[in-house]
């Protein structure tokens, strides 16, 4: 029982890393923009939707991360 509810333990716990590695890693992917970026008062879709018409590569995971770290300031 003990190996059973150590073994479950390690699985999470790298299935957590593994969570954990793949943000790190998207949010160090460089990104190509002009220096000034307007970005509009609105929602936070509206802001992700205003960046995909402009062409930058913005996805719903960029969205999850803005309602997580707070709201945007223009």
């Amino acid at each position: 029982m003990k190996d059973k509810t150590l073994s479950s333990i390690k699985w999470i716990f790298d299935i957590v890393l593994i969570i954990m590695l793949s943000f790190m890693y998207y949010l160090n992917k460089p990104i190509k923009s002009p220096k000034v970026i307007y970005i509009p008062k609105g929602s936070i879709n509206k802001i992700i939707t205003h960046l995909n018409e402009k062409n930058f590569n913005v996805s719903k995971l960029d969205s999850l991360l803005l309602r997580v770290i707070g709201s945007p300031q223009s």
